[in-house]
């Protein structure tokens, strides 16, 4: 399953969504949802409503770092 996951768009799309399903797959926790939560708190943390890739990008490196 992880290896279909590395070819598809998502595993290298800017927040890379897949890295974060293999990462939940492999260890049960649920990273998506971790890094969603890390985005809000990133968002409020920042005064910001609008949907910025460059937060997306630091919430995925907190959450798998």
């Amino acid at each position: 399953m992880i290896e279909d996951i590395k070819k598809t768009q998502i595993y290298n799309d800017d927040v890379q969504w897949g890295k974060l399903i293999e990462k939940g797959l492999l260890s049960g926790i649920d990273y998506p949802m971790n890094c969603v939560m890390e985005y809000q708190r990133l968002s409020k943390e920042n005064n910001t409503n609008e949907d910025s890739i460059e937060l997306w990008q630091i919430a995925l490196n907190n959450t798998l770092n």
